[in-house]
């Protein structure tokens, strides 16, 4: 079995409305195959975010994040500017 990542990051206006947002898209996020390894804030800048999901399939999940449900809750959790997605397979 091929272990598949994404690294999103970006910045938010408000990390405790997005990730209220965030939150309760929990299910929707299972039934695309991601699945939350680590979320993260930086240290000095809590609005920047940083998300680890491990992966059923790339261009299924390619295709979650551009869909325009996704789109709408980025939008109303305020994420400012592009989100960096970084697919990553582990190495061994």
């Amino acid at each position: 079995m091929t272990e598949l990542y994404v690294l999103l990051g970006f910045v938010t206006e408000n990390f405790a409305t997005w990730k209220e947002i965030y939150d309760g898209n929990a299910d929707y996020r299972t039934q695309a195959g991601l699945k939350e390894i680590f979320l993260f804030q930086d240290i000095n800048n809590k609005n920047s975010v940083t998300v680890l999901f491990e992966i059923d399939d790339i261009d299924k999940t390619k295709e979650y994040f551009d869909s325009p449900f996704i789109r709408e809750k980025m939008k109303l959790g305020k994420v400012l500017g592009e989100v960096q997605f970084t697919y990553l397979k582990k190495s061994r």
